[in-house]
């Protein structure tokens, strides 16, 4: 069986690879399309990979032994 913890860093890490994927398509989307909005909201995604990975720090530190 695999340990709750390492299913939540799969899992955070599979969400920061996401977000980045998404952050760079807005990002070069908005640019090609002359859109503000839409490099706007990549940055906004970037902002959502940092506080993914965030998250992931703090579940490595929250999985070691006391």
């Amino acid at each position: 069986m695999i340990p709750p913890s390492l299913i939540a860093l799969r899992t955070v890490f599979r969400s920061i690879a996401v977000n980045a994927v998404l952050a760079v398509v807005k990002i070069v989307t908005g640019i090609v399309g002359h859109s503000y909005a839409l490099i706007a909201d990549g940055i906004e995604s970037i902002n959502d990979v940092v506080a993914s990975f965030a998250v992931f720090i703090s579940l490595k530190v929250a999985s070691k032994p006391p």
